[in-house]
């Protein structure tokens, strides 16, 4: 609906192939002149293109070459900014006795361009004020007379295809426009101009009082999209008060081409989903574990199929890749599926619904699960599961010096003869370093380091693989401290008469012992 001044700013560059027949080919050279980054030439074509425009009266030509020509003009000379802006005030001003009209696209114009150059002495305001200082007058004026420089957009037909809501919704002065189309009974230009005017003021009263005073007209439908827009950031109304209230605003307003956004609202929360998060995706032996943080919306039943691989811990596969999953895929070993199936009773088709599903009792291993649903528009969620009794523990030590201890995760004692393989990273592309260490017979295995504790850590012993390799990251300080000890001695060192009164002088002395 919202037209561009294409060519508003000396920075803005034009679509040329939208241009009059008349001057196409005009405009077509300067076009070829920018691709080939030949502003010289450029500004000798615009210079055609501004006589021809004079004398014929195209005034959307005769702006779209002026200002285009500054643009140029800054781009050779930068120091000639103020220079061109001088030219284009001067343009303007001498068409305020002559020209209405074109004064007032004039100053819409340079009103753009002082906005964007973050003027500071309001030049932006003073030039939008004149622009609409007569709305009626750009009312009766046809936008198209302004090709190219103007471009048209959608649902124009409710302006009556003018000059004035172009201008005012250039200079966002919407309230202008909505007080000149109430005036004259323009009740659906006056309800876009009202909706702009409060579009990002995030002011559901303002809203819900254009609902009131529009909602008999399809144009309402823009209100009802910015009022949901409010209640879902400001509010954050529940997925079945969205699916209420889009359904009413379909229902009301459906026939406004922006509904289209509600109406993919109301798809995308009744979609059919499921999502996993394995955020702890390693598991015991023989031991129960349960996925928490699953959630499922609008579909009947999910299946979760648990598949030992012949992979290890320390394999760098990742299953939402695709490429990794096919390889993971080939070290599948079919017999060991197990298989978890969850049915769900008929509930409303936004609601989601959080789950858990409760894993059998594994053996030791790497594991895919497979999580996927009966409604086959939903691909398969894959991910590896770690089933291991190996627990790696690590302390950074004085002397560049890493302890490790690993310990069996069912009972918690130290294991012997568990190999650590750790991992160093090249620097500056170079390959990586491995070293080998075997814990002793209390589980314990030490590591001396030159440069930096290692980036990657892998335990596994002859009978346990699945352990799965991490950044296993510890740190050590020391300092010295001065400790202060505070002593308090009462000496009765003298008595003396007081009226009536014996008292005892209380001193009071404070050591301090410094040690390490």
């Amino acid at each position: 609906m919202r037209k561009l001044l294409t060519v508003l700013t000396l920075l803005f560059m034009v679509s040329f192939n939208l241009f009059a027949q008349s001057y196409g080919e005009l405009w077509k050279q300067v076009d070829v002149a920018r691709g080939k980054d030949l502003p010289k030439t450029q500004l000798a074509v615009l210079k055609k293109i501004v006589s021809k425009a004079q004398k014929e009266k195209s005034y959307g030509n005769l702006l779209a070459a002026e200002l285009l020509t500054s643009s140029l003009q800054t781009q050779i000379s930068p120091d000639s900014v103020d220079t061109e802006k001088a030219r284009l005030k001067d343009l303007c001003d001498k068409t305020e006795k002559t020209d209405k009209v074109l004064h007032a696209v004039y100053c819409c114009a340079l009103g753009k361009l002082f906005d964007r150059d973050d003027a500071e002495d309001n030049s932006s305001t003073t030039y939008f004020d004149k622009a609409m200082a007569n709305p009626a007058l750009l009312a009766d004026v046809q936008y198209s007379k302004y090709a190219p420089l103007i471009k048209g957009g959608k649902n124009d037909a409710i302006f009556k295809n003018d000059l004035l809501h172009v201008i005012a919704f250039e200079s966002e002065q919407y309230n202008k426009a909505d007080k000149y189309y109430t005036s004259v009974g323009n009740r659906e230009a006056a309800c876009y101009s009202a909706y702009l005017n409060v579009e990002d003021a995030n002011d559901k009263a303002a809203l819900d009082s254009l609902i009131a005073r529009y909602g008999d007209l399809p144009v309402c439908g823009s209100v009802a999209v910015a009022k949901y827009r409010y209640l879902v950031n400001a509010e954050d109304i529940s997925a079945k008060q969205r699916i209420e209230y889009i359904d009413d605003a379909v229902k009301r307003w459906g026939t406004w081409e922006e509904l289209n956004y509600l109406r993919n609202e109301h798809e995308r929360l009744t979609a059919p989903m499921f999502k996993m998060w394995t955020e702890n995706n390693v598991g015991i032996p023989h031991k129960e574990q349960t996925i928490e943080n699953i959630k499922v919306r609008n579909i009947n039943d999910l299946t979760l199929k648990i598949t030992r691989t012949t992979l290890t811990g320390d394999n760098k596969l990742a299953p939402s890749y695709h490429p990794d999953l096919a390889k993971i895929k080939a070290k599948l070993q079919p017999a060991t599926t197990k298989i978890v199936k969850r049915n769900y009773p008929s509930y409303a088709p936004y609601e989601e619904i959080e789950d858990s599903l409760q894993l059998p009792s594994l053996e030791e291993g790497v594991y895919l699960l497979e999580l996927a649903s009966s409604n086959k528009r939903l691909a398969p969620q894959y991910e590896l599961y770690y089933v291991t009794n190996l627990y790696l523990i690590a302390e950074k030590q004085p002397n560049s010096k890493v302890r490790y201890v690993v310990v069996n995760s069912t009972t918690g004692q130290p294991v012997p003869n568990a190999k650590i393989k750790l991992t160093i990273e090249g620097l500056y592309g170079k390959p990586a370093t491995v070293k080998f260490v075997e814990t002793n017979a209390h589980g314990e295995a030490y590591y001396s380091y030159s440069n930096g504790v290692p980036d990657e850590v892998y335990v596994s012993t002859n009978t346990d693989k699945a352990c799965p390799s991490s950044s296993l990251r510890t740190s050590y300080e020391y300092e010295k401290q001065l400790r202060m000890k505070r002593f308090t001695t009462y000496l009765p060192i003298e008595k003396f008469i007081v009226p009536d009164k014996l008292c005892m002088l209380r001193l009071l002395f404070t050591a301090k012992i410094t040690r390490l």
